[in-house]
């Protein structure tokens, strides 16, 4: 249902308003526009939005990673508001689909949500290549700036979902008098059998990835430029750190 929203809102828009009106490009100038202006209505949203994205990521994955009883109103609004900003894949579209049955489990979820930002990283790495081949030097540069604003904003946005998938994989416990140890997020998974310990390499690597691999990117980056966000005379016009806008913008050098 999802793609076929997606297919239909394409065909519509593009029916109506041209295919040149709905382009990488044009959505990317005018996310600049937006981000140019400190006063824009975008800037105050985002800072809003980013705030409010966070605490529900955290609060909502709380449920799934601590051995703990809440109530069942507390469990129904995690529930509700997980997928959602989680941006959890798995909430919106049935793996069962193209899963093994076997695999219909946490399993599935771990596979589709870490993978998934993975794949669309990718995607947009191979747009951003082919287009740049036919631009001049200035235009590439510009367009690989935005292209990676983009991909930082989809590293904040995946960051607490694919965080806590992977450091789920360790979360054992048993329970009353029997001394096997199943997975707190499914209790059907045995957690000293051979294929866990199997998903349990896996798993350290996602967490090289995403929990340690984004906030290195994020502390290079912020270290490496430094001097030129701290310049709060030029910071709005320096090219050299508008691609990582996004980490700095909410942020004043005093």
């Amino acid at each position: 249902l999802l793609i076929l929203a997606t297919t239909a809102f394409y065909f519509f828009f593009t029916k109506i308003f041209g295919k040149e009106n709905f382009s990488f490009t044009r959505i990317t100038q005018a996310i600049t526009r937006a981000t140019g202006d400190e006063k824009h209505w975008s800037q105050r949203l985002k800072t809003k939005a980013k705030i409010m994205t966070s605490f529900y990521q955290i609060v909502s994955r709380l449920p799934n990673t601590l051995a703990v009883k809440y109530p069942d109103v507390y469990r129904s609004f995690t529930t509700a508001i997980s997928s959602f900003f989680n941006f959890n894949a798995i909430g919106l579209v049935s793996v069962g689909c193209f899963l093994p049955s076997s695999l219909y489990s946490f399993y599935g979820s771990f596979m589709v949500t870490t993978l998934t930002p993975l794949g669309i990283s990718l995607i947009v790495l191979l747009v951003t290549i082919r287009q740049r081949s036919n631009l001049d030097p200035v235009a590439a540069s510009k367009l690989t700036a935005s292209r990676f604003g983009l991909f930082y904003g989809l590293t904040y946005l995946i960051f607490a979902s694919t965080t806590t998938t992977a450091f789920t994989t360790y979360l054992c416990t048993t329970y009353g008098d029997d001394t096997t140890r199943y997975l707190i997020a499914d209790r059907s998974i045995d957690c000293d059998s051979e294929f866990h310990r199997g998903f349990m390499v896996i798993s350290a690597l996602m967490i090289l990835i995403y929990p340690v691999g984004i906030t290195s990117l994020y502390s290079y980056e912020l270290w490496k430029n430094r001097e030129a966000i701290q310049d709060s005379e030029g910071r709005d016009k320096n090219q050299k750190i508008q691609h990582i806008v996004f980490l700095w913008r909410d942020y004043r050098p005093d």
